[in-house]
């Protein structure tokens, strides 16, 4: 788990997640579609509340996505601001409350994502990446 020093990239690993989190906003091109169309939709909505936090969006979007991906590996939530942020939430909506209960229920055990992915039964991925193809935007462009 990454350390929570004050400085975010206090870690290599957490410098790793960053660098994660920045290729989102400058390296879209081979992201599959709807990914990026998701990306876009949150980096649009940390834009609109750039002013009323006094950062730039993509420092909220990086905060956001390097957390997320922290959380992925074990790590807790602690930013509520810019998750309210990319969600188009309310100020105020992602509470100290809301993150100790997403850190300490909604945790993602890596071992169980991979025993799911290689049990579910087959038809179901085939029905998941066709409902994806058809769900998907076509892709227009790359910039963000």
């Amino acid at each position: 788990m990454p350390d929570q020093s004050s400085n975010p990239s206090g870690d290599a690993a957490f410098a790793s997640l960053e660098h994660l989190a920045q290729a989102m906003l400058t390296e879209s091109r081979g992201l599959p579609p709807l990914l990026e169309k998701v990306i876009r939709a949150l980096y649009r909505n940390a834009a609109r509340r750039a002013g009323d936090l006094g950062e730039p969006a993509e420092e909220i979007f990086r905060s956001f996505v390097a957390r997320t991906l922290a959380h992925l590996v074990g790590d807790d939530y602690y930013n509520g601001e810019a998750m309210d942020a990319v969600f188009g939430l309310e100020r105020g909506t992602v509470s100290p409350d809301v993150l100790h209960v997403l850190s300490s229920k909604l945790r993602v055990s890596i071992p169980t994502l991979d025993d799911v992915y290689r049990t579910v039964p087959v038809e179901e991925v085939a029905l998941m990446a066709h409902r994806l193809t058809v769900w998907a935007p076509p892709r227009t462009c790359c910039a963000t």
